[in-house]
Order: C-alpha cells, then sequence, then structure tokens
C-alpha cells in the first residue's frame, strides 16, 4: 500500500472537519449523526474513524477547536498599533457578524461546553489565549 504524505493526511482531515461542520451546522452537535457525518464526508467510514478513532466526540472537538481558533484569527487581525479598545472590539464583533457561520459555529460550541468536559476544555485554553490577547493590548494602552 503506497504511503501518503502528512500533507495529504491533514488536507484530508481538514475536509472531513469541514463536511461535518456542515452537517454540526444543521442539526447542531447532539443533532447531528455520524451516519450523517459520513455520508457528507462521501468517504467510508473506516476512513473516518482512521482519522478520528474516538468518532463523534472527537470530530467535534476538532470542529470546536477550529471555530474557537478563526475567532482568535479573528481578534488578532483587529488588533492595531496604536491600540483602541473600542475601535478592536467592534472590528472583532463586525468580523463575526460578518462570518454567520463562523458565529452559529461559536454558540453551538458554548451550548456544548455546557456538558462535554472536552468540549469545555478546549474552550477554556482559547478564552485564555484570548484573554491573554486582550490583556497584553489593554495593559500597553493603559501605559501609553
Amino acid at each position: 500500500m503506497p504511503k501518503v504524505s502528512e500533507q495529504y493526511r491533514q488536507n484530508r482531515r481538514r475536509a472531513m472537519v469541514d463536511a461535518a461542520t456542515e452537517c454540526f451546522l444543521a442539526e447542531g452537535y447532539r443533532g447531528a449523526s455520524m451516519h450523517e457525518v459520513i455520508a457528507a464526508t462521501g468517504l467510508s467510514a473506516g476512513a473516518i474513524y482512521n482519522h478520528f478513532p474516538g468518532g463523534k466526540s472527537e470530530l467535534v472537538l476538532a470542529c470546536a477547536t477550529t471555530a474557537l481558533d478563526q475567532v482568535f484569527e479573528l481578534a488578532q487581525q483587529r488588533v492595531t498599533q496604536p491600540f483602541d479598545p473600542e475601535q478592536w472590539l467592534v472590528g472583532v464583533l463586525e468580523s463575526l457578524a460578518a462570518e454567520p457561520r463562523l458565529a452559529r459555529l461559536l454558540l453551538i460550541t458554548w451550548g456544548e461546553a455546557a456538558v462535554e468536559t472536552h468540549v469545555q476544555g478546549a474552550l477554556g485554553v482559547h478564552l485564555e489565549a484570548v484573554r491573554s490577547l486582550i490583556s497584553d493590548q489593554f495593559a500597553a494602552w493603559a501605559v501609553a
């Protein structure tokens, strides 16, 4: 059997997360079944479980982490120098408003974090990163 590159594996995994995200956006994390996710990917169940041995819970975590990473990137992109807190906050909210799919996935993720500890953990890590970004920027702004 020919070996595949790590880039190929990452691209395949990303495509699976994208397909699962569409299912989760339509049905929620709890409402979408693995059967629906597998059908949406167009791949076999074995291919999915090869990349996500933990099944649906691992896919949920991957989708949630991807959404949270995107929100953090939006927050980072809106940082300007000199830092203006009001401009930053409005910019982040406008960016989220311009990405309704991301905003919906973020809300679904917040809801899932209330009942799933692995999603809660991922959310906590991302919240700490956003908190740190804000703290650093606000501290420098306050000193200036």
